[in-house]
């Protein structure tokens, strides 16, 4: 159970990264955004609607995607010095759960029609 959680939340932590040059949800949207012509099965109209669609469930992800950067922040990509000195105090602060996570997996990525 442990290895799933871990899994899932780098998926998350990779799918909604906010540096810069990443690949992430926020990038596919962009370049799909720059070639909205290019797709077969839809229209530029078409490809622009999903994307506005995408970027509002994307914005509301915002609280469980602050407790996703924050446990990769203070844990995973750098290590928070409280880990030595109180790590239970740490593992509550950055705490996630299934559910956290699930919130950011359950997300439709299609056109709701």
């Amino acid at each position: 159970m442990t290895a799933h959680l871990d899994a899932a939340q780098l998926i998350a932590f990779k799918l909604f990264d906010p540096r810069q040059g990443t690949m992430t949800v926020e990038y596919l949207l962009n370049r799909a955004e720059e070639l909205k012509s290019s797709f077969g099965n839809a229209t530029a109209g078409q490809v622009e609607e999903v994307i506005k669609i995408a970027r509002r469930q994307v914005a509301s992800l915002h609280d469980p995607l602050k407790k996703i950067r924050a446990k990769r922040n203070r844990v995973l990509a750098h290590v928070d010095p409280s880990m030595v000195s109180s790590p239970e105090k740490l593992a509550k602060q950055v705490e996630l759960t299934f559910s956290d996570l699930n919130i950011g997996f359950r997300v439709r990525w299609t056109n709701p029609k």
